[in-house]
């Protein structure tokens, strides 16, 4: 019965196998193909995952509700038969795979998009959903390069703005994030719920003025009730707007303490204090500001209202410092 098989006979059998969980019965129907068509590949690619993750329930693919049909054409004493059978298997698979990713089955829907990728590895959306599986399973290192690998497909431009920001995040493509953010910001398509994330791509990569109007627009939008986030996060976007916006600032301080304020001098035992004054006013540059990182060019003055008996006070006590002070890391 195999040698007389038609191709859509053949993967016919084969869907049957690999629906029952037989995935050595569905690579005999395969192997009669003599130039296997593509839809073979994913049927192989689905009968090799089903062998190395046996019993796994969502390797298991639901036949199609139509069934094979017999065809007949020709005249009625010498008709001309032969199969009938459409199954959009990958199809089938990948709405399985995203229904799995919806109830957070993680390690099912890693191993059905591994098996897609074998059969079609220029699918764009396949590999968007398997660089999140990775990610959601923690496995950083290869979900940056399945992230990456998706960056370098010719379909990657296809999909939204918001998604290809998401994906650029996942393969640490920080300026690809921000660009794709602000092409969703300029054509009305940035959510608000991506608000947050699309002032936080634009702080990394030095673009002050865009993150702080979206940080400014999530604080509109929680006061509106169009979006909730916590109070805690709340008070980090309000400190986030402050910091992005600051661009100089000032500070006075007058302070006593007992004794000699000239270094290595013994202390008078408090009977004596000097009273001591200190002002600073610093420059922050917005184009050396980076995420979470910038730096300050500062002046500093100190000097004594009141001093100790033999030490300066007034104009010939004031020291002018000036300076620069450099936050390089974002997380300290």
């Amino acid at each position: 019965l195999r040698t007389h098989a038609t191709p859509e006979g053949v993967l016919a059998a084969a869907d049957a196998a690999l629906s029952a969980g037989e995935p050595a019965t569905a690579l005999q129907w395969l192997q009669l193909l003599p130039v296997p068509p593509a839809d073979a590949a994913s049927r192989r690619a689905m009968a090799l995952a089903q062998e190395r993750s046996p019993g796994l329930a969502a390797l298991r693919p639901p036949l199609p509700a139509q069934p094979p049909q017999l065809q007949c054409d020709g005249p009625a004493n010498q008709p001309t038969c032969g199969i009938r059978y459409s199954h959009n298997l990958p199809f089938t698979l990948g709405s399985s795979a995203y229904a799995l990713a919806e109830r957070g089955e993680w390690p099912a829907v890693l191993v059905l998009t591994t098996a897609l990728l074998e059969a079609d590895p220029g699918n764009i959306r396949h590999h968007q959903l398997h660089a999140n599986a990775l990610a959601a399973l923690q496995h950083a290192e290869q979900a940056r390069e399945a992230a990456r690998q998706a960056l370098r497909l010719p379909a990657f431009g296809t999909l939204p703005a918001v998604e290809r920001a998401a994906l650029a995040n996942l393969a640490q493509d920080y300026p690809l994030q921000a660009q794709a953010y602000d092409e969703a910001e300029q054509t009305g398509t940035l959510p608000s719920a991506s608000l947050q994330d699309a002032a936080y791509a634009a702080e990394r990569v030095g673009q002050v003025a865009p993150a702080a109007r979206r940080f400014r627009a999530v604080i509109d939008q929680v006061a509106a009730g169009q979006i909730a986030l916590e109070p805690q996060k709340l008070q980090d976007v309000r400190v986030a707007v402050g910091a992005l916006e600051r661009t100089w600032g000032a500070s006075v301080g007058l302070s006593s303490t007992g004794g000699s304020s000239i270094p290595g001098s013994f202390s008078t035992g408090g009977r004596e204090r000097n009273a001591q004054f200190g002002t600073e006013l610093f420059w922050r540059p917005q184009d050396w500001r980076g995420y979470g990182t910038h730096a300050d060019l500062y002046v500093r003055t100190t000097g004594n209202v009141h001093a100790a008996t033999g030490e300066h006070s007034g104009w010939p006590s004031v020291q002018l410092v000036l300076g620069a002070r450099i936050k390089p890391l974002a997380e300290h």
